[in-house]
């Protein structure tokens, strides 16, 4: 069996050119080696530098749109608040003729809802994300429901009055929400927030006096599975 071997002249000292004409294989191997680590060095500096200004782009961009974010808050709010108050008119005048004729719910905040999409593009924060879709979904949802309010058949009315609480719990609850997102918008906090209580959408309903027995009983069954309608996963 022959066995690999390394010649090596004896005056090596004096010879070493023959050392390197035998071992130009492993030299050859060597250099091969340190060229690769070179190459990758130089391409993770690259890589490095690349996210690093990628990372500096999302915090300019994420830094102008928080800077309006309390701009975009309000408007959402004030959109919600107009929308309690005509879902409680409307729950109101229930048993008035025409009543479903003069539900007029405000416009849906389109110009908002998109400020708040260009929050979630410029930023890697699960405090900050996950509640701002979650306004999002209940936004849409919340305006696509009670379309269907407008022009309802009279004879179709029945079991309204639940349907419009649930569609302002709904809202109080997307309003409290929106709420909660204030003092990470006024730079008060690092993130959004980690849970959000009952207490806050409880807030909005009394503040605009528009309870009632049946919403009140619909919270407390709420409330026995969870202090939090809304917490961060």
């Amino acid at each position: 069996m022959t066995l690999a071997q390394c010649d090596v002249p004896n005056d090596w000292i004096t010879d070493f050119s023959q050392c390197l004409y035998e071992w130009q294989g492993i030299e050859g191997g060597i250099l091969a080696l340190l060229a690769a680590g070179i190459g990758a060095y130089f391409l993770w500096l690259q890589v490095s530098q690349s996210d690093r200004i990628e990372a500096e782009r999302l915090a300019r961009e994420h830094g102008a749109v928080r800077a309006t974010l309390p701009l975009t808050l309000s408007g959402l709010c004030e959109s919600l608040r107009e929308m309690l108050i005509a879902l409680a008119e409307t729950k109101r005048e229930d048993n008035a003729p025409g009543a479903e004729d003069r539900f007029s719910p405000p416009k849906n905040p389109t110009e908002h809802v998109q400020a708040l999409q260009a929050v979630i593009a410029s930023t890697n924060d699960r405090g900050v994300i996950e509640p701002i879709a979650e306004i999002i979904r209940e936004m849409q949802l919340l305006w696509a429901r009670v379309d269907f309010l407008r022009g309802r058949e009279r004879h179709s009315r029945t079991g309204l009055d639940r349907e419009l609480n649930g569609h302002i719990l709904q809202a109080a609850k997307t309003y409290a929400l929106i709420e909660s997102l204030f003092e990470y918008a006024r730079a008060e906090a690092q993130s959004g927030p980690s849970h959000v209580p009952w207490a806050r959408a409880e807030s909005i309903i009394f503040h605009l006096r528009i309870e009632n027995a049946d919403l009140v009983e619909m919270i407390r069954e709420s409330l026995k599975h969870s202090p939090s309608f809304w917490t961060l996963k």
